[in-house]
């Protein structure tokens, strides 16, 4: 699920991103696995109404699912103190979901976050920003290496050293939230890593001018 557009393109524009990709596949997605009271306690009534009336509410669910957690990491980066309390992030998509992209917003606590979720035959992989400028993100399978989150920093390294140029020179720190840096200084865009299952994931988007600790793109 990609921009399509070049780094270039998107340089100007400042945002915020949150990314989660969900497996269809695990076990742990499979709707007769969740607890009993998982419907009530996640989803507000409009989105519970908007599952079940789904022509697939497997995945329905588990677009609304990630939707809640990408805009969570998203707006922890805003406010710290912000708890993944899925029932307070409202969801609610422009289109029914039955084609291979979905947009709609997240609301919280009077925030209201744009969102675009990427529809694969066994992945859901959903980016929330903090406005409706461009970003990057691509999300891939592989097998467990047993260290996921070191597999998906190496695999949105490769991509993004593609786009930036100097690949050898990008790391991405072990903090939380990651950051993405080059020769040890951190870069001026925002990241957002996940992982679930057998895939990976990542998005990317230009946060604004470097500050004194930053190099610019």
């Amino acid at each position: 699920m990609e921009s399509g557009r070049p780094w270039s393109a998107w340089r100007t524009t400042i945002l915020l991103i949150g990314n989660d990709v969900v497996d269809l596949r695990d076990d742990e997605t499979k709707i007769g696995n969740l607890h009993p009271r998982f419907m009530m306690r996640v989803f507000a009534p409009e989105e519970r109404r908007c599952i079940s009336e789904s022509v697939n509410p497997h995945r329905a669910l588990w677009m609304h699912w990630a939707a809640k957690e990408a805009a969570y990491k998203l707006l922890k980066k805003l406010v710290p103190e912000t708890v993944f309390a899925p029932a307070a992030f409202r969801v609610e998509f422009a289109d029914d979901g039955r084609g291979k992209t979905a947009r709609g917003t997240v609301s919280h606590v009077g925030s209201r976050l744009f969102l675009q979720v990427g529809c694969l035959e066994d992945c859901i992989h959903a980016v929330a920003s903090s406005g409706r400028g461009e970003f990057l993100s691509n999300v891939a399978s592989c097998r467990s290496s047993g260290d996921d989150s070191a597999a998906v920093r190496a695999y949105a390294l490769r991509d993004l050293g593609l786009w930036l140029g100097k690949g050898d020179e990008l790391h991405i720190s072990g903090s939380r939230p990651p950051r993405l840096c080059r020769s040890e200084r951190p870069l001026a865009v925002d990241l957002s890593l996940s992982h679930h299952g057998r895939w990976l994931a990542w998005a990317a988007a230009h946060c604004g001018r470097a500050t004194g600790s930053q190099v610019a793109l």
